[in-house]
């Protein structure tokens, strides 16, 4: 089982050239497999694919797609800077609109591990985010409209899921 894993720069020795070797009766949920050294997520096994992001091969080349299921797969590609806040410097964190947040199939998530890479809740939103980090909080650009009523948050403050503005 693989459960909200990312696994990126990884690259297999064997002839079969896949990231991650693995049963092909073993589920992957909500995960992120890609960049591992040009090669596919999986080698000679396709196993049990819920809600994640892996790089397949198309037409011989190496393209990064959601998986819905292993059949039902979204035909927009994505690049780790579409996903990542920085991945040239192996900060595999969620950027803010990361199309990976509230991806994850909540009933794939395994209820034991209660917290992400950060020490952060695992689920932020509706749904768990997919890979090993959770998006949580974001930076929020307020505008004062003259209302006198209530808090006027702090521009560019980091507001965590915990934390509220009321305006």
């Amino acid at each position: 089982t693989l459960s909200n894993a990312t696994i990126i720069g990884n690259k297999s020795t064997s002839p079969y050239e896949g990231a991650v070797s693995i049963d092909s009766t073993s589920p992957v949920s909500n995960s992120i497999i890609m960049n591992n050294g040009g090669q596919v997520a999986f080698a000679m096994t396709f196993p049990q694919i819920t809600n994640s992001v892996l790089d397949i091969k198309e037409n011989g080349n190496l393209v990064t797609r959601f998986h819905k299921t292993d059949t039902n797969v979204d035909m927009e590609s994505y690049t780790q800077n579409d996903i990542f806040i920085d991945p040239t410097s192996n900060n595999y964190r969620l950027k803010e609109n990361s199309p990976v947040i509230n991806k994850g199939n909540n009933a794939q998530y395994d209820t034991s591990i209660s917290k992400d890479l950060d020490g952060n809740a695992r689920i932020q939103g509706w749904k768990i985010d997919l890979g090993a980090y959770e998006a949580n909080g974001f930076g929020v650009k307020y505008n004062s409209n003259g209302a006198t009523l209530g808090e006027e948050p702090v521009d560019f403050k980091l507001y965590k899921g915990s934390d509220s503005a009321t305006i």
